[in-house]
């Protein structure tokens, strides 16, 4: 039964995030009222020297912002599959800052039912997002009072197969 919820749940996700694909893929026909809008996959910074200059890696976490408003954030586990690790609206309040009004998250609970300001750094060229955002509490009480810094990069649709691709 959870298997079945699962893939109804995934086949849901993709029908939604399917416009917004389009629309930041490849050639634009008309500019996107929201630059934010696409799907986006967490990434991190990893370098062999304390200098801190290395590359970008990739990571298991998704977030789609669709053209109208929703908001999607998912996680890939590896050898068990994916999940919707939370859902609701967003709305970009200036050129440096967007507000999620957070449905449902599962890994801080606190933030249910409420709106998280979160600013926001959008690369030159669209392909990088750096998002910084402040959490006080966790859902027990307990205080973070910590900023939190992600970096972002959006999924795009090459032109052709890669010959290198696993599935």
């Amino acid at each position: 039964m959870k298997r079945i919820v699962s893939i109804v749940l995934f086949g849901l996700m993709v029908l939604i995030a399917v416009p917004s694909i389009a629309a930041v893929n490849g050639e634009q026909k008309k500019k996107s009222q929201t630059p934010l809008a696409g799907v986006w996959q967490m990434c991190y910074y990893i370098s062999g020297t304390e200098d801190g200059s290395g590359r970008l890696i990739s990571g298991n976490s998704f977030k789609i912002l669709t053209e109208k408003g929703d908001m999607y954030n998912l996680v890939s586990i590896p050898t068990k599959g994916s999940i919707i690790l939370g859902y609701g609206t967003y709305k970009v309040v200036s050129d440096r800052a967007y507000v999620e009004h957070i449905t449902k998250t599962l890994d801080n609970p606190v933030l249910n039912g409420s709106d998280n300001v979160l600013e926001y750094n959008l690369s030159e060229d669209g392909k990088i997002l750096t998002l910084k955002f402040y959490i006080e509490k966790d859902d027990k009480g307990n205080t973070i009072d910590t900023w939190f810094n992600e970096t972002w990069m959006r999924v795009v649709m090459p032109d052709i197969l890669p010959e290198d691709l696993q599935r």
